[in-house]
């Protein structure tokens, strides 16, 4: 699964999670898009996700990295 696929499974855009969490929207679309790779997220911005979307670090990892 993709990060993009995580997002759409949870009904959230990527604005939307921009907006909620603060993390700049050009940085969640770099994600979404596959500009940027997941795995070089910074572990503060992936905890902002996994919280907002209810679930682990780890969850968001596995989810988004497959």
């Amino acid at each position: 699964m993709s990060f993009k696929k995580v997002l759409e499974d949870n009904n959230v855009s990527g604005y939307r999670l921009a907006k909620d969490t603060g993390i700049p929207q050009q940085t969640i679309s770099d994600y979404v898009s596959g500009k940027k790779n997941f795995n070089s997220m910074k572990i503060g911005v992936a905890k902002k996700i996994a919280d907002y979307l209810g679930m682990t670090l780890d969850e968001l990892y596995e989810k988004s990295t497959d």
